[in-house]
């Protein structure tokens, strides 16, 4: 009789740790844009697999490319994930979408009568969905939407632009 309890003690134990252990994926779909670094970031210790179950890599992140330095081409990709010493596999879906944006171009740099100087930028791609993101020398993003820029100041400075499309959340590369 003692053998039966400790049968069923142990069975609960096994399945209490499973229980605990399943990891769920706060996305069930991510979007990279076309060039970005395609790298997953989990935050946590998974398995990752190709739709047909073969390990592709373990590890709290997974970089489809591998180590090669080449772009991952647009596309649907599917993933199963598990966390090590767990059960449970959840499906991954990255999607690669195809463009970003035009790279902006500043056209007109104009300063009147020694008053701070206005910055205006010009795409190929003049659509609604699509904002300009201005950032000062250090990287940091200073202003959102316009394309024409004020400065604060009259000093002088470089001040870089990107287009961002806020459909796709992909950025352009940044010019000054």
């Amino acid at each position: 009789m003692k053998k039966i309890y400790l049968f069923f003690a142990l069975l609960g134990a096994i399945n209490f740790a499973h229980a605990q252990c399943d990891y769920i994926f706060p996305y069930n779909s991510i979007t990279k844009c076309y060039g970005d670094d395609p790298t997953i970031d989990a935050g946590t210790n998974l398995n990752w697999y190709d739709t047909d179950t073969n390990l592709l890599h373990t590890g709290n992140t997974f970089n489809p490319m591998g180590m090669m330095m080449m772009e991952m081409s647009v596309g649907e990709y599917n993933y199963l994930i598990q966390a090590v010493g767990c059960t449970e596999i959840s499906k991954l879906n990255l999607n690669v979408v195809e463009t970003n944006p035009p790279i902006a171009e500043i056209t007109t740099y104009i300063i009147r009568n020694n008053i701070t100087p206005t910055l205006i930028v010009t795409t190929g791609n003049p659509d609604k969905r699509t904002s300009f993101r201005w950032y000062n020398a250090f990287g940091i993003q200073i202003a959102e939407g316009e394309y024409i820029f004020v400065p604060a100041t009259d000093e002088t400075n470089t001040y870089y632009v990107s287009e961002f499309d806020e459909f796709t959340w992909c950025e352009s590369r940044r010019v000054a």
